[in-house]
């Protein structure tokens, strides 16, 4: 289920968090009782001291957001910006569209070798891997910062709520001595002494708004910073983080779509040369078989020959015969 539960306190103005502080330490009688019972109009330390311990902690606190903006260990974008720039200057859609031979003009350069467009895509897409990594990267480290800078800012406003009971509890003891003196129940000898106390007071609570105040004006810049990175986080969230991975897929297939048509025409060229191989083959068998002679009448001259041997022999032996009976 969507949690509805949010930093209320990062949705105040510092006035509304001022008066909503305010009003809550005014409705808590039994706090500010408890605070009020510290004050000994006849103990000047008491006085002197109270509310110390509040302001100290918010001027702490304080000191820690300047620490943290000072220090911050969140790196610069703009490099890795930059570098991603550069890679996508390098993308030609040319490169990897399926198109037709164009003519080439005098002086124009070579057309790019395929081998060469399927290198430089590879070599781009694992470029934009690194460059999404160290945004990944950088994109945690601006939500750590985040989180501790909402930790800061809920702790100071925690302790600015503390030193504005202080705050209310030092009025209600100012009210509760001047109706004191206002009373006559004071014995005259110590009157001076609840008057001075009175003054010692009236000096604590303003010295105590003046920490509420410096308080209140460093919220802002926390408020302004946090703004900043969120919006920060969320661009590289959705222009990088989302977009690149569509990107980088969309890339990969593109770039195997070209190797699988390149492997596509270097099959198809050798199926056209191999029957080109097998047209010229035919061809010449083809006109050795018209250029050797009948084999019908080579026979028959073979029997002719054969029958004009035979009847050689056979006159031969005849005039053979006939000249041994001379003899």
């Amino acid at each position: 289920m969507i949690s509805l539960e949010a930093s209320a306190q990062a949705a105040r103005t510092p006035e509304e968090l001022s008066a909503q502080c305010h009003a809550a330490a005014r409705a808590d009688a039994a706090g500010l009782d408890r605070l009020t019972n510290g004050i000994c109009v006849y103990d000047t330390q008491s006085i002197l001291t109270f509310g110390t311990e509040a302001a100290a902690e918010l001027a702490e606190n304080a000191d820690g957001i300047l620490k943290s903006i000072q220090t911050d260990q969140v790196g610069d974008a703009a490099p890795l910006l930059s570098a991603l720039g550069d890679l996508m200057e390098k993308f030609d859609p040319e490169d990897l569209a399926e198109t037709g031979k164009k003519r080439r003009f005098p002086f124009q350069a070579a057309p790019k070798q395929p081998d060469d467009i399927l290198n430089k895509y590879r070599a781009l897409g694992e470029d934009i891997d690194r460059v999404y990594i160290e945004l990944k990267r950088y994109e945690a480290e601006l939500r750590a910062y985040d989180g501790r800078l909402r930790a800061i800012y809920d702790a100071n406003v925690r302790f600015y709520q503390n030193l504005v009971q202080y705050v209310e509890a030092g009025e209600q003891g100012l009210r509760e001595i001047q109706g004191y003196l206002a009373s006559g129940q004071i014995p005259s000898a110590d009157r001076d002494t609840v008057q001075r106390s009175h003054t010692l007071l009236e000096r604590r609570v303003h010295d105590l708004r003046l920490s509420e105040v410096v308080a209140l004006q460093s919220l802002p810049m926390v408020q302004t910073i946090r703004a900043n990175n969120q919006l920060l986080t969320e661009k590289l969230h959705s222009a990088f983080l989302i977009t690149l991975p569509i990107f980088r897929q969309t890339l990969a297939q593109l770039t195997a779509q070209k190797r699988q048509r390149l492997q596509a025409r270097a099959m198809e060229a050798l199926d056209r040369r191999t029957r080109e191989a097998l047209e010229k083959q035919t061809a010449a068998q083809t006109r050795l078989k018209a250029s050797l002679p009948d084999a019908a009448a080579q026979v028959e001259k073979l029997e002719e020959a054969r029958e004009t041997i035979l009847k050689g022999i056979r006159e031969a032996r005849i005039l053979q015969s006939q000249r041994k009976a001379i003899f």
